[in-house]
């Protein structure tokens, strides 16, 4: 996704465990998954299938479309 996104940044991979935190630092972020759990106080706005994987975007509910 780095290259076929164009992203000026890597995309930074996180625990389960350190998903509050970067919510909670990075307020109007978004949050790209590989799988199609619940995240709390983020909404899921994109179900994206590759590769045989389904990829889903979240945002922050504070923001969400």
């Amino acid at each position: 996704l780095n290259f076929a996104g164009r992203l000026l940044n890597p995309v930074a991979h996180l625990s389960d465990d350190a998903v509050a935190g970067w919510l909670r630092d990075h307020p109007g972020g978004v949050l790209l998954d590989q799988t199609d759990r619940p995240f709390p106080g983020m909404t899921p706005v994109l179900r994206l299938p590759f590769r045989d994987r389904t990829y889903t975007l979240h945002r922050s509910q504070e923001v969400a479309p």
